[in-house]
C-alpha cells in the first residue's frame, strides 16, 4: 500500500467488508483479543509470496467487522511486530500501525511482496516444504512441494530455452524463418553478423547448441521460434483455442453444451501467434479477418494487436522447465471476454502492479525472447517488439478501441489475462460483433442490455456520492452485484469517464469521476 493506512481510508475497506460484496484476497482480519491468530504465520507467508495484503487486529469478523471489546492495541502492536521477524523467514520488515477507529484502537500492517530471490516465505515452525503458502480467494492456501520448488528454482535465471534438444537436428528448422533471421541480423549487426555463415549465426544467438558428443542441435528457444514443427518433439508446446457459447466453463464440461469452436494449434510460436489471431476473429466477430497488427481492427471485437501481444507474451513468458512441458497455453474465448493463460507465474521482479510500466525488465526465457525480437511474423512484423512494452502496447491498443484495461491474475503455477468484450464494454455492439452462432449472439445481446444499465447505475451513484466511492458501496447505492460493478468501472475507467485512486490491489482503491465524465450523458 502507497503511504500509511489513515482513519479514512480504513472506514472505507471496513465499509467494502461489512458490505459483504467486497474482495477480501488480501484483506485478513482478525479479533485478536487476547493473543494474535494462530493462522497468522501463514497469511504473513501467503501475503510475501504473493502481491502482498493487509492484515487487520482488533475487529471482530463474526459480529460484522466491530471492534474488539477488550482489545489492547498497544500490546498487539508489539506482538504483531516480533511476529513478522520471528515465525516467518525470510523476517518481513513492515511498518505496525495503531489507528483509531469508531472511538476504538485497531492494529494494521501491510505486508509487501518479497523478491524472488528469497521465494518461498515459510512459517519458521512448519519448515519451507510444509509451511510455504499462497493466498487464493480470500484464504491462505499451503503450497504444495511442486509450487515450492518451483518458487525456489525461479531464484536464479533459468537457462531451459538454451538446452540442446536430443535427436532434434538444424533440418528441422524451417528454412524461411531462418534466412529472415540470418538477414535481419547481419544488417542489424553487420560487425559481429556480417561475415558469418547462417550456422555460425545461430550458434551464437543460442537457436543451436552443441551437445555432449559435439553434434550441433537445435536448442528449446531455437526449435519454438525457428523450427518447422516443434511439436515433434514437444507435443503440448501448443495452443488450445476454445469458443464458449455461454459465460461460464461448467455448462460445456457437463456436456449441456457444445463448444462453439475447438481446435490445437501447431507450429512454431511465429505461425501460432498468428494462428490464434484469425481464431479469435473468425469467433468473435471480426469476419475472417484479423486486420493489420499495427492497429486495431474496426470490425474486430479484439483489437488484433491486443490479442498478438496477449499471445506472444504468453508463449515468450511461459514456463518451459521439464515438469510444464506438457501444458499447453490455453486461449478461452466467452461471449464476454477473452482469457489468455500460461504455465508459470509472473517472473522475477514482475507483479501484477507493476505491468506495463517502465522499469528494469527481468524474463524468464532470454534466449527465446532475443530470438522473437528478430523472428517474423507471417505478415513481416516481427513476433516480439522491445522486451518489457507488451503489456503497455496491449493497454494502448484496448484503450484506442475503447475497451476496458485487461484484469491480470496470477498465481505460482499460471498466469492469466482476461480482456472484456470491446461491444459490452462500449453498452453497444456494431453488427459485425453481434455476427456469428445464434446462441453466443443471443448470449451477448443480453449482456450488452444489462452492462449498459449497469454503467448508467454506476455513472449516477458516482455523480451523487460525496468524495470518491469503493466498488462495495457502489454495489450497496446501485443493487447491483459487485462484479457487475467492477466491470462497468472498468469501462467507465477506459472511457476517461472514471479514475481509481489507488492501485489496482489495494484495499484502500476507490473511485471518482473525471472532469471529462461529468459531460458524458447516460448511455441507451
Amino acid at each position: 500500500m502507497d503511504g500509511d493506512l489513515t482513519s479514512e481510508v480504513l472506514t472505507g475497506i471496513v465499509g467494502g467488508l461489512r458490505d459483504g460484496r467486497a474482495d477480501t484476497a488480501n484483506v485478513e482480519v482478525r479479533a485478536a483479543v487476547r493473543r494474535l491468530p494462530a493462522s497468522l504465520p501463514a497469511t504473513l507467508s501467503a501475503f510475501a509470496n504473493g502481491p502482498g495484503g493487509l492484515v487487520l487486529l482488533g475487529l471482530d469478523p463474526a459480529a460484522g467487522f466491530v471492534p474488539t471489546e477488550g482489545f489492547r492495541a498497544k500490546r498487539t502492536r508489539d506482538a504483531l511486530q516480533e511476529a513478522l521477524t520471528q515465525t516467518v523467514r525470510p523476517a518481513l520488515h513492515a511498518p505496525v500501525q495503531v489507528i483509531g477507529f469508531e472511538g476504538h484502537k485497531v492494529v494494521a500492517t501491510w505486508v509487501d511482496p518479497i523478491p524472488p530471490r528469497e521465494r518461498p516465505c515459510h512459517v519458521r515452525a512448519e519448515g519451507r516444504h510444509r509451511g510455504s503458502y499462497f493466498r487464493d480467494r480470500g484464504t491462505s492456501r499451503r503450497l504444495t512441494p511442486q509450487e515450492v520448488e518451483r518458487l525456489a528454482a525461479e531464484r536464479h535465471q533459468p537457462h531451459w530455452d538454451e538446452q540442446a534438444v536430443p535427436d532434434a537436428t538444424t533440418d528441422d528448422f524451417d528454412p524461411g524463418l531462418v534466412e529472415a533471421l540470418v538477414a535481419r541480423q547481419r544488417r542489424l549487426r553487420p560487425t559481429v553478423f556480417g561475415g558469418a555463415t547462417p550456422a555460425e549465426v545461430l550458434l551464437r544467438l543460442r537457436a543451436t547448441r552443441r551437445d555432449q558428443d559435439g553434434v550441433v542441435r537445435p536448442t528449446l528457444g531455437g526449435l519454438l521460434a525457428l523450427g518447422a514443427f516443434p511439436q515433434e518433439f514437444f507435443p503440448r508446446l501448443t495452443v488450445d483455442f476454445a469458443a464458449y457459447p455461454g459465460p461460464d466453463r461448467e455448462p460445456t464440461l457437463a456436456g449441456e453444451e457444445r463448444l462453439l469452436d475447438a481446435v490445437t494449434l501447431a507450429g512454431p510460436i511465429p505461425e501460432l501467434v498468428a494462428q490464434t489471431v484469425a481464431a479469435i476473429a473468425r469467433c468473435s466477430g471480426a469476419g475472417g479477418e484479423a486486420g493489420p497488427p499495427t492497429g486495431p481492427s474496426v470490425g474486430s471485437a479484439y483489437p488484433p494487436v491486443a490479442v498478438r501481444e496477449a499471445v506472444a507474451n504468453a508463449l515468450m513468458h511461459r514456463d518451459y522447465s521439464e515438469e510444464s512441458c506438457g501444458t499447453a497455453v490455453t486461449v478461452d474465448l466467452f461471449p464476454d471476454r477473452l482469457e489468455v493463460t500460461s504455465p508459470g507465474g509472473l517472473f522475477g521482479t514482475a507483479t501484477v502492479r507493476t505491468l506495463g510500466t517502465a522499469g528494469p525488465f527481468q524474463t524468464r526465457n532470454p534466449r527465446l525472447c532475443a530470438l522473437l525480437e528478430d523472428t517474423p511474423l507471417p505478415d513481416g512484423t516481427m513476433v516480439a517488439g522491445r522486451r518489457g512494452t507488451g503489456f503497455a502496447q496491449i493497454l494502448a491498443a484496448l484503450a484506442a478501441s475503447g475497451s476496458p484495461a485487461p484484469e491480470p491474475h496470477d498465481s505460482v503455477a499460471f498466469f492469466t489475462l482476461v480482456t472484456p468484450h470491446r461491444a459490452a464494454a462500449r453498452g453497444g455492439g456494431s453488427k459485425e460483433a453481434r455476427r456469428g452462432p445464434d446462441r453466443a449472439a443471443t448470449v451477448v445481446s443480453r449482456g450488452t442490455r444489462a452492462h449498459s444499465k449497469a454503467l448508467d447505475k454506476v455513472r449516477a451513484a458516482l455523480s451523487q456520492a460525496n468524495g470518491p466511492a469503493s466498488a462495495a458501496e457502489l454495489a450497496a447505492t446501485t443493487h447491483l452485484s459487485r462484479t457487475a460493478v467492477v466491470v462497468a468501472l472498468n469501462r467507465l475507467i477506459a472511457a476517461g469517464e472514471v479514475a481509481p485512486t489507488a492501485p489496482p490491489r489495494s484495499p484502500a482503491r476507490r473511485y471518482r469521476p473525471t472532469l471529462y465524465g461529468t459531460a458524458r450523458q447516460p448511455s441507451h
